[in-house]
C-alpha cells in the first residue's frame, strides 16, 4: 500500500496523496500525471473524480468570443500550421467528419481543401466561430457542450478534438473521450491535439477573467499535459488504440524551423504539442 503523496512526496495513508495535494488542484495534476507514469491506472481513474481537487472551467464561452471577434491569437501562423498538421493525419477515404471546436476554422478549411464531397459537422461553445463557420463553409455547425451533439444518431469516419482536451475539467474527462468514441464508426479515427503546457505554466497563466470576475486561465485551459502518460492512458483507458504521434514546434531558430531542428537536437528543442491518431480498440 502507498503510504507516500504522489503530488508531493508527504505522508499520505490511507489515500495516495496528502490532504493539503488533494484540496489543491495544481498539485492534483502533478498527482494525476506521477499516476500515469507509474502505470496505475485504477489510481489514475480515482484522482479523476471530483473528491479531488480539479480547475473549473468557468464561463469560457465570452472569452472565446470575444477572442475570436478581435483577433487575439498571438501565434496564428503556428496555429494554422498546427491545424494542417492535424489534419493530414486524418486517413483516406472519409466521407463524414465531426470537428469539436471549430475555433476559427483553420482545420475545417483544410478538410475540405483535401477531401472533395466531404459532409463535415462541427460544434463549438462559442456563437462567434459557430456562425463564421456557417458563413465560410459548407457544413453544418452549431453551438454545442462537450457532451452535447444536434444530430442525433450520426456516427463518422473521424472526429477532430484540436486542442479541447486542455479545456475540459479533469472529471469529465474520461467521459468525454467515451462519448466520442460512441460517434465513431467501426473503423474510425479519432485526432486529437494538445499543448504540452506544464503545471507550473499553466498556474502562472492564471488571473482574474473580465467577464466573470474569478480566477482563470487566460485561455481558458484547466489540464497540463506536458508530459504524455497522462493523454495516453486516458485515451487507451477510453478504449482507443493510439496508431501514431506527431510533436509540432512551432517557431525557429537562428532562422531554421524548430520543427526540422527537433529531432536534430531533442533535448534543446521540444515539442509544443502533440497530436494523436486514435483507432477504436476492439
Amino acid at each position: 500500500m502507498r503510504n507516500t503523496c504522489l503530488a508531493c512526496g508527504n505522508p499520505s495513508a490511507p489515500d495516495v496523496v496528502c490532504p493539503a495535494c488533494r484540496r489543491d488542484a495544481f498539485m492534483m495534476e502533478e498527482a494525476r500525471k506521477r499516476a500515469a507514469q507509474l502505470g496505475e491506472g485504477d489510481v489514475l481513474e480515482q484522482l479523476y473524480k471530483p473528491d479531488y481537487a480539479f480547475l473549473p472551467q468557468g464561463h469560457v464561452a465570452p472569452l472565446w468570443n470575444d477572442f475570436l471577434l478581435h483577433h487575439k491569437d498571438q501565434t496564428l501562423d503556428f496555429t494554422v500550421w498546427r491545424n494542417k498538421m492535424s489534419v493530414g493525419l486524418v486517413p483516406p477515404g472519409v466521407e463524414r467528419i465531426l470537428e469539436i471546436g471549430v475555433g476559427m476554422g483553420h482545420a475545417a478549411g483544410f478538410l475540405l481543401e483535401r477531401f472533395k464531397n466531404l459532409k463535415i459537422y462541427g460544434t463549438d461553445i462559442s456563437a462567434e466561430a459557430v456562425e463564421h463557420a456557417n458563413a465560410r463553409f459548407k457544413g453544418q455547425f452549431a453551438v454545442a457542450d462537450l457532451g452535447e451533439l444536434p444530430w442525433p444518431n450520426l456516427t463518422f469516419d473521424a472526429i477532430l478534438l484540436l486542442e479541447v482536451l486542455e479545456h475540459v475539467e479533469a472529471p469529465r474527462t474520461f467521459e468525454v473521450l467515451r462519448w466520442l468514441r460512441t460517434l465513431l464508426t467501426k473503423n474510425g479515427s479519432l485526432i486529437v491535439s494538445v499543448p504540452l503546457e506544464t503545471v507550473r505554466s499553466l498556474k502562472v497563466s492564471y488571473s482574474i477573467c473580465p467577464h466573470c470576475g474569478e480566477l482563470a486561465h487566460q485561455i481558458g485551459h484547466v489540464r497540463s499535459y506536458s508530459e504524455l502518460q497522462p493523454i495516453q492512458m486516458e485515451l487507451i483507458r477510453s478504449g482507443f488504440k493510439i496508431e501514431e504521434m506527431k510533436g509540432l514546434a512551432g517557431g525557429r531558430y537562428f532562422g531554421i524551423r524548430r520543427q526540422r531542428l527537433m529531432p536534430l537536437f531533442p533535448r534543446r528543442i521540444s515539442p509544443m504539442v502533440m497530436i494523436f491518431r486514435c483507432l477504436r480498440s476492439s
